[in-house]
């Protein structure tokens, strides 16, 4: 038998490599929608520019389809394949500032990049500590790179993701910043206030270019959809895309994923990693009398 995951986004990829590295059968059932042709052609034909030539218009035609998304969505590389809107989700319940995403990669696709560990100090209470994290932190450090420096930030966090890449330079704006910061740093760490680099999955040869919030040309953005691209090779891996759940049930001999528009997926266990959204669809379709989720 095979153990099951739903959803193609960090968490389901981290749940993957886990699995495989456990000699684990897995199959992973993703949305698996992706950029289209149009979308792709286009990033492609900007990546293949030097950074340095780029013009005032190339990165006001980039840029342009993200100013022109509706309310609540997030576009990039000029496309809505990463989120789905909010018709779509219980968003539309009112009130709720979130999306799903069905694509590759899932919402990994979206985001800005920024990676901190929880503290000690932010899981008072909770029924684990810091040091139960510590080893996936690092295993996360094994699936993305994590840029940073050592500095006043790191005692903070011990169990930060390492070992850590390069840092990025600042801008020449972060950069006065933090100087100004560091001459001050006595001073603020009184108040409580300690500064550093960011850390950022962001490959380090990062062309700074500025338009990370329209999509990187380059991909230096960690995705997760980087991830699958290292388990396409292995035997013990089955990526499903263009399947979504709808619900699953569980049985003696295992659990069924019951898929959208009919056909069942069969294994012995099942991780659901999609998404806060759609893991709260999928599990409440699950249960008896909601069935038209």
């Amino acid at each position: 038998m095979v153990d099951l995951v739903i959803g193609s986004g960090p968490a389901g990829v981290a749940v993957a490599a886990a699995l495989l590295a456990r000699g684990r059968r897995v199959v992973m059932i993703d949305g698996g929608k992706v950029l289209e042709p149009a979308g792709l052609a286009r990033q492609l034909s900007l990546a293949s520019l030097n950074p340095t030539d780029l013009t005032a218009d190339d990165r006001a035609a980039w840029a342009a389809p993200q100013h022109g998304s509706q309310p609540g969505q997030v576009r990039r590389y000029g496309s809505d394949f990463a989120m789905e809107p909010e018709a779509a989700t219980f968003a539309d319940a009112g009130g709720v500032a979130l999306r799903s995403s069905r694509a590759t990669g899932g919402l990994s696709n979206l985001w800005g990049a920024a990676v901190l560990p929880y503290r000690q100090q932010d899981m008072a209470g909770w029924p684990i500590t810091a040091d139960d994290l510590a080893p996936h932190y690092r295993a996360v450090a094994d699936l993305m790179p994590v840029t940073g420096r050592d500095d006043d930030l790191s005692p903070l966090f011990p169990a930060c993701l390492t070992p850590l890449h390069p840092a990025l330079a600042p801008s020449p704006q972060g950069g006065a910043l933090l100087h100004r910061l560091e001459e001050r740093r006595e001073a603020l760490a009184k108040t409580g206030c300690h500064v550093g680099a960011a850390r950022v999955a962001v490959n380090s040869a990062c062309h700074q270019c500025g338009l990370c919030l329209h999509g990187c040309p380059w991909n230096h953005i960690f995705s997760a959809r980087s991830v699958l691209a290292r388990f396409a090779g292995s035997a013990l891996f089955d990526h499903r895309p263009g399947a979504v759940a709808h619900s699953f049930t569980e049985g003696a001999d295992g659990v069924a994923v019951h898929l959208k528009g009919g056909g069942d997926v069969l294994g012995a266990r099942l991780f659901i990693a999609a998404g806060v959204l759609e893991t709260a669809r999928i599990l409440l379709a699950s249960q008896p009398g909601t069935s038209e989720l």
